[in-house]
């Protein structure tokens, strides 16, 4: 998926286990702004058009937080080899 807003079609396409990038809403607090995050996603909201991940940045590793469709910026599809490094990286995650 090219960077910038995901559309409808390509949200449905989204599934437990992909890796995103995204931006956090001002209402979020962010500690750095503007600043990309990267997360693997644990559960979908359909309905809110929301995502929660788990963060994968060092500082902020196996944090959980809810993501805007409006908000992502990118989709990864991770192969095998990739779930299984991010397995143990993510202590407590979704992957523990």
């Amino acid at each position: 998926m090219k960077r910038g807003r995901m559309n409808a079609e390509v949200f449905r396409t989204i599934a437990v286990g992909d890796v995103t990038s995204y931006t956090l809403s001002p209402s979020q607090h962010p500690a750095r702004l503007p600043r990309t995050y990267r997360g693997v996603v644990n559960r979908i909201h359909g309905g809110a058009r929301m995502v929660s991940v788990w963060l994968l940045d060092e500082e902020l590793e196996a944090l959980n937080e809810p993501v805007s469709i409006d908000h992502i910026q990118s989709v990864a599809k991770p192969d095998r080899r990739e779930l299984h490094r991010q397995r143990g990286q993510i202590t407590g995650g979704p992957y523990a």
